[in-house]
């Protein structure tokens, strides 16, 4: 119970004579863990076996390749179709990510005696991902003493004789006579044998409940009389909410309010813009060289927190976490019916916390005014009104923000090229050997204006439309890069042979590109136009059936880019930061369409079967960028839609030498993560193509289902068997697509097809 009301001074009196024996009992824990390293061990040579969800599993097999063993005992009887709530309890405490853990060589499992089918029921059912056997059929629990049973073998728990067992004092305790008991072991793998290093029960378990360490901290403590429950069946009364949740948002809002606390739109507006300028000042002082080839660029060092996603930059989780939760509370409100009296609220429709106007006020007649369209870019996000005065407004003068205006930046960017001028066509690009282009090469920036253009950045359609065309007039590697991808774009939607001008423009816009490079650079179209030219040779890659391999590389590089660029704060026609992606993005990520979730259990199956494989620590960690994305796939769209661009964010920190070994073609086991990554992509497809909304024609991926097959090809065949599920999302896609068009799953159908759950069908939107 809480304590008396005291002064200040009295409380900090008390407060360090507490700190004193908080000290002390640190200090004896510090000696206890030590000692308990030290213990002796047990060598294992009994031959135990496990059933996962991918088959039987020997006691070396589920060390994953790592020298420790935890396995959490979880008491799950064969007869009850439910595991014990306070183990689920325990459960729900552990890691999330077990990253941590697997970085020190250490693998976390769980064990039950229940059947392996009941056990993924109900694993399913409370969405963890943590990897559980069964030991069925086995003495393991037995020989643990985590399941008593005389008739199997002598009664102990908690290192208790049975008669010990009987006489405590405890009735709980009483109970582990017979049946289940709670316990963690540890084990050892040295030299390919197995030693058994440590065992725990009961409330040596503790530790590893946090929810508990947490309310030991609080006045009311463990209030050990709030009786447990499985985390899915808490209700609104249980959990202490005043009013009643709306029952679209329970999950999001349970699992994205630990990230961050939405107030305001402007204050969600200014956190992220805050986040954005911190994390620019501080990759200013870590600028890279401009030395820097396109095709081989070293991403910002893993430590560094960099916030940019492959092309679109999302930033980091608890951002993500904010637009998230942003996007969930507007579809709430807009699927609420509406009040006429709540019309004229000034604001966002997802601000909670808005003055509602008196509505008895009469009403007055508004004065007309004339309207300005050449307010600053900070006002016009934020829909307020702009004092257009120079070189800032007073807006921006408050807030401390850079103030720039639509008309300054594009004269900025196009006067510092020499290709700007208000002269004839023949005064740009005034050059002593002009750059000859063919009929065709126009008729492919024809369809680059009308058709091929990129996506990304997201928000920067009319920057490709209208200031990358004037800028590449002046850059003719740009104008390559331009030509090349719209070949290859085009050769895709028609069916005709470009591949011979596509490789000819590519190969001439990345030799000039790392040229440019090479050599310093002092305006804002230098930038743009190294950066267009890495986005457009990025799209190239995704359309080639060989491109693969240079399509992670333009990934990175486009990435590495961004990041410099941003720290040189030269004007850009590119709007390159986090912030304008999710405004952009905000009304296109309501109403998402609904994935399947059979399409996401075969996902979650398939990659069930790799662990064991890995080698690498960048396979793990890809590894877990998939799975977090399939679970997030459980919950909502909109979840997976964050989480997969999040993937990107995983490629992109990388070190250079890790990239090189993950993207490597003789690297078999990277290649089959990077199949299920891309049959992935074709199931978040339609909600991906939201960023390019309102086109006339989609994004093809025809080249990319031509990328499973390549790596189904190249597989020894013991090893095909880990791309069937892949290959089966791609087959189906195929399936019914004529060959000249660019095939986009929109419509997925299931089927069976190598006993992974596949698609029959991709229809085009």
């Amino acid at each position: 119970m809480p304590g008396k009301v005291v002064s200040q001074e009295e409380w900090l009196k008390a407060r360090r004579e507490l700190l004193v024996k908080e000290k002390s009992a640190v200090r004896a824990n510090d000696e206890l863990t030590s000692q308990r390293r030290a213990l002796p061990m047990v060598k294992i040579d009994k031959e135990y076996t496990f059933e996962g969800p991918n088959g039987t599993k020997t006691l070396a097999d589920i060390f994953e390749g790592r020298k420790q063993l935890i396995i959490y005992h979880f008491m799950f009887s064969p007869e009850k179709d439910t595991g014990c709530n306070g183990c689920s309890f325990v459960a729900d405490n552990l890691p999330s990510s077990l990253a941590h853990l697997q970085a020190r060589n250490t693998t976390l499992v769980l064990v039950s005696r229940a059947p392996i089918d009941k056990v993924e029921k109900f694993k399913s059912r409370l969405g963890w991902n943590y990897t559980w056997y069964s030991s069925f059929g086995s003495t393991f629990n037995y020989d643990f003493h985590v399941t008593n049973d005389e008739a199997v073998a002598p009664v102990e728990y908690n290192y208790k004789t049975k008669d010990e067992i009987l006489g405590d004092k405890n009735p709980n305790m009483r109970e582990l006579a017979k049946g289940e008991g709670p316990g963690l072991s540890v084990f050892l793998k040295e030299g390919g044998e197995i030693f058994h290093t440590y065992s725990t029960f009961a409330r040596g378990l503790e530790g590893l409940i946090v929810t508990d360490k947490l309310l030991d901290l609080t006045p009311l403590g463990r209030q050990d009389k709030v009786d447990l429950k499985y985390h899915d069946v808490y209700d609104d009364k249980d959990l202490k909410v005043s009013q009643p949740r709306n029952p679209m948002l329970r999950i999001p809002i349970l699992r994205i309010k630990r990230n961050n606390t939405v107030g305001t739109s402007e204050s969600r507006v200014m956190k992220a813009t805050g986040l954005t300028a911190n994390l620019q000042r501080n990759r200013a002082n870590k600028a890279h060289s401009q030395n820097i080839n396109i095709m081989n660029m070293r991403s910002p060092s893993p430590g560094s927190n960099g916030d940019a996603i492959a092309v679109i930059e999302p930033p980091s989780d608890s951002s993500i976490g904010v637009e998230e939760e942003r996007l969930n509370r507007q579809r709430c409100n807009d699927s609420a019916p509406e009040d006429a009296s709540q019309k004229n609220l000034a604001g966002s429709p997802i601000d909670n916390n808005l003055q509602i106007a008196d509505r008895t006020h009469p009403q007055r007649t508004r004065k007309g005014h004339k309207k300005s369209r050449q307010g600053c870019f900070n006002c016009k996000r934020r829909k307020i009104k702009c004092q257009e005065t120079l070189p800032s407004c007073d807006n921006c003068l408050k807030r401390g923000l850079e103030c720039l205006y639509p008309s300054m930046k594009k004269q900025l960017v196009l006067q510092e090229s020499e290709a700007w001028s208000l002269g004839t066509i023949s005064f740009a690009n005034p050059q002593s050997t002009p750059t000859l282009f063919t009929p065709t090469d126009m008729r492919l920036f024809h369809h680059f204006l009308l058709e091929a253009y990129p996506h990304l950045p997201v928000g920067n359609d009319s920057a490709w439309l209208t200031e990358i065309p004037l800028i590449a007039h002046n850059y003719d590697y740009l104008m390559h890069a331009i030509l090349a991808m719209a070949a290859s774009h085009l050769e895709l939607c028609t069916g005709v042979d470009f591949r011979s001008v596509a490789i000819h423009h590519r190969i001439l816009a990345i030799k000039g590109s790392n040229t440019a490079l090479s050599q310093p650079r002092t305006r804002g179209s230098d930038n743009d136009a190294l950066l267009a030219a890495c986005y457009a040779l990025t799209f190239q890659s995704s359309y080639m059936s060989d491109g693969l391999a240079e399509f992670f590389q333009m990934v990175r590089g486009c990435h590495v880019l961004s990041y410099q660029f941003k720290s040189e704060k030269l004007p850009m026609v590119f709007t390159l930061t986090e912030t304008d992606h999710f405004q952009f993005m905000e009304q296109r990520l309501l109403d998402l369409p609904f994935i399947s979730p059979e399409l996401v259990d075969g996902a979650e199956k398939s990659l069930r079967c790799l662990p064991p494989l890995f080698n690498l620590p960048v396979h793990m960690d890809f590894y877990q960028h998939l799975t977090a994305a399939i679970s997030a796939a459980k919950l909502s769209s909109l979840s997976a839609y964050f989480k997969f661009i999040y993937i990107y964010d995983g490629i992109n920190r990388m070190d250079s030498e890790s990239f090189q070994e993950f993207v490597d073609p003789n690297n078999k086991i990277s290649q089959i993560l990077i199949a299920h990554f891309v049959a992935m992509q074709f199931l978040v497809a339609p909600i991906i193509a939201r960023q390019w909304q309102g086109r006339s024609r989609t994004t093809p991926v025809r080249s990319q289902l031509d990328w499973i097959t390549s790596i189904y090809n190249d597989l020894p065949p013991g090893m095909r068997k880990y791309i069937e599920w892949p290959r089966a999302v791609g087959e189906g896609l195929a399936s019914d697509s004529p060959e000249t068009q660019p095939l986009v799953p929109g419509s997925l159908l299931l089927m069976k097809q190598s006993g992974y759950l596949g698609v029959v069908q991709g229809k085009r939107f």
